[in-house]
């Protein structure tokens, strides 16, 4: 009966650490996909260079904060890829032409939404 009992604990536990992960990375994936849609719509605007490089590092530095967290659960290619990315944003939006910009923050966009589809349950 305790190996029963324990069984049902050690699989508690482990359920319990899935779903925070996915929580703390859908609360994560928001947030970073609202950023990344206003430096988005930033660019398409034609807004200065400066607003969008401001942009792009508040969202290099969320990024940086949330990074360290997700790496503790979660385990991905996607995540270096989207720290690679991340780490350029800002050299790319120093252009007139902001088509790298907007191929780059696409890229982050699908390879956020990568890591969240394998992170469910079910993937």
């Amino acid at each position: 009966m305790n190996r029963f009992v324990a069984a049902l604990v050690i699989m508690g536990l482990i359920l319990g650490v899935c779903a925070y992960s996915y929580r703390l990375f859908s609360s994560t994936r928001d947030e970073m996909i609202s950023l990344l849609d206003a430096i988005e719509s930033s660019a398409l605007a034609g807004e200065e260079e400066e607003t969008v490089a401001q942009l792009c590092q508040e969202y290099s530095e969320r990024w940086m904060e949330k990074e360290s967290r997700l790496l503790r659960f979660i385990r991905h290619p996607q995540l270096d890829e989207i720290s690679s990315l991340t780490a350029e944003l800002r050299y790319l939006a120093s252009g007139e032409n902001y088509s790298h910009l907007l191929a780059a923050i696409s890229r982050i966009k699908v390879n956020l939404e990568k890591v969240g589809d394998a992170e469910m349950f079910g993937g």
